[in-house]
């Protein structure tokens, strides 16, 4: 990470970027496994802790291990595991509640 980024470590032994106030995102982010770290394919980290900050923005591109992807809310996965957004989950809920019911005679 840059300096002059606000910075903290998990209790995953990783670094995160802790988010407050109003806050505008742009530019590169650059994002490695270090030391020799190979993560699980299941593994996710939550690298962008967005809080109670008021987010604009978004970065104009990720530069991530191959098969990594970081979305909107800061949480970098593996792609081939399929971590849904926590909105599509809401989506397929509501789809499935508007699914006709079929009566029994």
């Amino acid at each position: 990470m840059n300096e002059g980024r606000s910075r903290a470590r998990c209790d995953r032994h990783h670094e995160r970027i802790l988010l407050a106030g109003g806050v505008m995102l742009d530019g590169v982010m650059n994002v490695s496994f270090i030391d020799g770290f190979v993560p699980a394919e299941s593994d996710t980290f939550q690298l962008i802790d967005l809080g109670t900050a008021t987010v604009t923005g978004w970065f104009s591109s990720v530069n991530a291990p191959a098969g990594w992807l970081l979305n909107a809310s800061g949480l970098l996965y593996n792609n081939s595991a399929a971590v849904p957004e926590p909105r599509a989950i809401l989506l397929a809920l509501f789809g499935l509640a508007l699914l006709p019911r079929r009566r029994r005679r």
